[in-house]
């Protein structure tokens, strides 16, 4: 089974206790990461593996690898 493509938007340590939960769940793929900072969702993404960060959020909304935010 493919895992759907996870997107988030954010930082805070609410948007981390939700991608744990969804990739507990073992069918999402955490793929992108949405922050007003590069830097800082760098950072955030770095413990995650391979993520995308980005720090457009059109760019962000129009990513064919997002099934869900």
């Amino acid at each position: 089974m493919n895992k759907l493509g996870l997107g988030t938007i954010g930082t805070s340590w609410i948007t981390n206790s939700f991608i744990e939960a969804a990739l507990e769940t073992e069918l999402y793929e955490l793929v992108s990461v949405y922050s007003r900072s590069m830097e800082k969702g760098k950072q955030f993404a770095s413990k995650y593996g391979d993520v995308d960060v980005k720090d457009d959020l059109e760019e962000f909304v129009n990513d064919e690898n997002i099934d869900v935010v």
